[in-house]
């Protein structure tokens, strides 16, 4: 499926849009150039049927590995085919974290298949640790990032959430409107009613230290163990998409828990960690 959704979104390198039956199908709004300058000038960054390309340079993400992985198992001239347009999907949506925390799954992958254990159960553990942990850091203490780093706008929401954390700490603000919660704390009206854009800070908002200390250390725990107990391609795929999930959520709202309502996102990656949870317990 993450295949075909790219596809969609393809022409519109070429084209400013078309229609599928009733969708219109629309690239970006702004242009970027493709490191390294492989495809010459700027383009507009494919998001598909997708409202913008964060979402489909996850989707893709996932799809990239989890074709990868049938392809490892038995490639076929299909998988083979499904595996290349997932990549040039979470790279052609022009989302950074997209197509960086692609490459870290990609090395994590590679380094969870080749190496024997415990070696390659040490390195994946490692590899995930100094990134995950120093982006919790920046996560609560934004100040810390160079100011050269864009980061569209989401330095302004995290302090801003931080600000409002502070207010209540314990226990946090509940399941609601984030962005009501921290509104107070923004004073560029752009950057206004949009929440956190982080679902680690969003635990924290909404839930406390109690809750937003709770929910890192599960994310932790899950990863660890089930890297420990990861023996067949399958399980690593399913520790690497895990992984993927994990830290996307550093720069996205949705949450395993803590939200009103069903996201895709947020159903999706609870399905993958209910599946590292079995991968350990059946270990």
């Amino acid at each position: 499926m993450s295949a075909f959704l790219v596809i969609i979104g393809i022409p519109t390198l070429a084209m400013e849009s078309y229609s599928l039956g009733p969708i219109e199908i629309t690239p970006w709004l702004y242009e970027f150039n493709l490191p390294p300058n492989l495809i010459s000038g700027d383009i507009n960054p494919i998001r598909s049927i997708f409202r913008i390309p964060n979402t489909l340079g996850l989707i893709a993400s996932i799809g990239f590995f989890s074709s990868l992985g049938l392809t490892i198992t038995a490639a076929t001239k299909i998988r083979i085919s499904f595996t290349i347009l997932n990549f040039l999907g979470a790279y052609l949506n022009g989302s950074r974290s997209a197509f960086i925390f692609t490459l870290i799954g990609l090395v994590i992958f590679f380094v969870a298949i080749y190496l024997k254990c415990p070696i390659s159960t040490f390195a994946v553990q490692s590899i995930f640790c100094s990134i995950f942990l120093p982006l919790i850091v920046f996560s609560i203490r934004p100040s810390l990032i160079p100011q050269f780093i864009d980061l569209t706008g989401r330095r302004t929401l995290w302090e801003a959430s931080i600000n409002a954390i502070k207010t209540n700490p314990l226990l946090g603000f509940g399941a609601g409107d984030q962005s009501a919660y921290i509104d107070t704390y923004i004073e560029n009206e752009m950057h206004s009613e949009k929440g956190p854009h982080n679902s680690y800070l969003r635990m924290f908002l909404t839930t406390g230290i109690l809750g937003g200390v709770s929910y890192v250390l599960f994310v932790l725990y899950v990863i660890i163990n089930s890297s420990k107990a990861m023996r067949s391609i399958e399980e690593k795929t399913i520790v690497v998409i895990i992984i993927i999930f994990s830290l996307h959520q550093m720069f996205s709202s949705w949450a395993i828990f803590g939200q009103v309502g069903i996201r895709f996102f947020g159903l999706a990656s609870s399905i993958f960690f209910g599946y590292g949870i079995r991968i350990y317990i059946d270990d």
